[in-house]
């Protein structure tokens, strides 16, 4: 009875035991998971960083919108062949190229159509970069602007080889090549093909030549090379003398790229015939109106000596000109910004003290430019009294600036 007694006395204390012990751990644990909460709330307040988040909320952040101008005068706005455009957008940056036909064609990679006019002046009449930024004040407080700064992050040269590619008719018998680019590119090399009329281009060009580096443009004379295609040159002078004494050649010069050769046939002259054979192995185009012009097709390749960047394209070569060719003046406005060419980690600074009431708004124009062709990367900043934020995106911007 008694070893049956402490037995079962055991059982019930080791029982009371393991039940007293869990209640403890219980317990234990409650007091350390509260103690664990009270002890990251009473760092957080002696930090200073409780209610970190709803301050965060309320910081207040006033972007600026960008939006690209260009000019109202449409008379004027017809003769600018590339304006800038915003190529792409993300809530953080704003990518802005130029829309130039030409550039695009350029930069393709596929053969393109060089451009045919009537007096070489310039590549392309290109605007500056004109942007309207939108400062709108969404708080209630009274705003006081005191300076406008434009932080850039960098400025680089462009280093594009680019050149401008076009015939005239002031020019007979040649293609212009005329540099657009700020660096030296040591030279390139000019393949091409002149075309008899009605052949077809076989994809292997039959002459070459070495172009060395330029300033401003080369002119490369094709009578050589026209004239050993049969051509003959000097009997189509004689035939306009003789038949058309009113048009002329430019002999006032030893320089034969120099010369251009005018004639003015129509349908309904008796001569029309005549001079097609004479314009052989190439032949007479009907030009814009009325007139009959000499002309043959170029297909031509330019590779640059120390790049693997290469242009193909097709050119009409002017073998003679009708004449009364004139040409367009084009005045470039004035504008506030200049962005270095080359540079890093640069501010401008602009004084600029104005008040934006509550809910208002504020519009700031600015046009930038550069002395040569780059790529720059920025964003506007405003100070302001208040210590408010005021930003615009980063802006990634393609200066384009031909040189001629």
């Amino acid at each position: 009875m008694k070893l049956s007694y402490f037995i079962t006395s055991g059982m019930v204390l080791l029982l009371c035991l393991v039940v007293i012990s869990m209640v403890s751990v219980s317990c234990g644990s409650s007091y350390k998971k509260n103690i664990s909460s009270d002890d990251n709330q009473m760092e957080a307040h002696l930090n200073g960083t409780d209610g970190l988040d709803e301050i965060a909320e309320e910081s207040i952040d006033i972007p600026i919108a960008i939006n690209l101008i260009h000019t109202e005068d449409e008379d004027m706005r017809q003769l600018v062949d590339a304006e800038y455009e915003v190529t792409h957008e993300t809530d953080k940056d704003i990518y802005i190229d130029i829309n130039s036909r030409y550039y695009k064609h350029y930069m393709s990679g596929t053969r393109f159509m060089a451009d045919k006019i009537a007096v070489f002046e310039n590549s392309e009449n290109v605007e500056h970069l004109t942007m309207n930024l939108d400062v709108v004040n969404n708080t209630n407080e009274r705003l006081s602007i005191k300076e406008l700064k434009i932080k850039v992050d960098e400025s680089k040269p462009d280093t594009t080889p680019l050149i401008y590619i076009c015939t005239t008719e002031e020019v007979s018998n040649s293609i212009y090549f005329v540099n657009e680019s700020w660096f030296d590119w040591k030279g390139f090399t000019f393949s091409y093909s002149l075309l008899k009329s009605g052949e077809s281009f076989d994809g292997q060009y039959k002459k070459k030549r070495h172009v060395p580096y330029f300033g401003s443009y080369t002119i490369i004379d094709l009578l050589p090379d026209m004239i050993s295609m049969g051509y003959d040159y000097d009997g189509l002078i004689e035939s306009i003398k003789t038949f058309h004494p009113h048009s002329t050649d430019d002999e006032d010069t030893d320089d034969a790229s120099s010369k251009c050769v005018e004639l003015y046939i129509t349908e309904d002259d008796k001569h029309l015939g005549y001079f097609q054979n004479k314009f052989e192995p190439f032949g007479l185009k009907k030009g814009n109106f009325d007139e009959y012009v000499g002309s043959a097709t170029l297909y031509g390749s330019i590779k640059f000596d120390d790049s693997d960047f290469k242009v193909d394209f097709i050119a009409e070569i002017s073998l003679s000109t009708s004449g009364g060719f004139g040409a367009l003046s084009y005045e470039n406005d004035k504008f506030d910004v200049k962005l270095k060419s080359s540079g890093e980690n640069y501010t401008l600074r602009f004084p600029y003290t104005t008040v934006i009431e509550p809910y208002g708004a504020e519009m700031i124009r600015l046009s930038l430019k550069a002395d040569r062709s780059s790529l720059h990367k920025f964003h506007v900043d405003i100070n302001n009294d208040n210590e408010m934020k005021i930003r615009s995106k980063d802006v990634h911007f393609h200066h384009y600036y031909p040189k001629n």
